[in-house]
């Protein structure tokens, strides 16, 4: 990681998962500053306005949990679609142990870019986090996003 490395806003309120998500992010390599928040109300406060022209990075990947305290990752979600800014338009990867069909649905209906379910072990956590180092970092082209300050 390099401090010119793009930034991955990590949204999780559960420590344990916080810290096997960024221990994956390390060991496979994702070229990605991780910022962590642990609830919805944080990441709309990161990602505000006032907070980015403040100097917060805008992220170039939203990493983030479902079932948030405060605010749910999708009334987060909501929330970032509803901008009028650069933010409208980061990628939102909502990464849950949920897999019932009625929570992605309303995922995709709230404008996420994809949904994966929270593997249930390291080694799948691994392989799903160097899917996401190919296809987002290396493959995807994402909007040329740059914060105005």
């Amino acid at each position: 990681m390099k401090e010119n490395d793009p930034m991955l806003l990590l949204v999780e309120d559960d420590p344990a998962d916080a810290v096997l998500i960024q221990r994956s992010i390390e060991k496979v390599g994702i070229p990605a500053q991780v910022v962590h928040l642990k609830d919805g109300d944080e990441a709309v406060a990161y990602l505000s306005a006032e907070s980015l022209k403040s100097g917060a990075p805008l992220p170039w990947l939203i990493l983030m949990d479902l079932k948030l305290p405060r605010r749910s990752g999708l009334e987060v979600l909501q929330w970032i679609r509803e901008q009028k800014s650069d933010v409208s338009r980061v990628p939102v990867i909502m990464l849950s142990s949920s897999h019932h069909g009625v929570d992605i649905q309303r995922a995709y209906q709230y404008g996420v870019n994809s949904y994966l379910v929270k593997p249930e072990t390291s080694d799948a956590l691994l392989s799903m986090m160097t899917v996401l180092k190919t296809y987002w970092f290396y493959n995807s082209q994402n909007p040329q996003i740059v914060s105005k300050h």
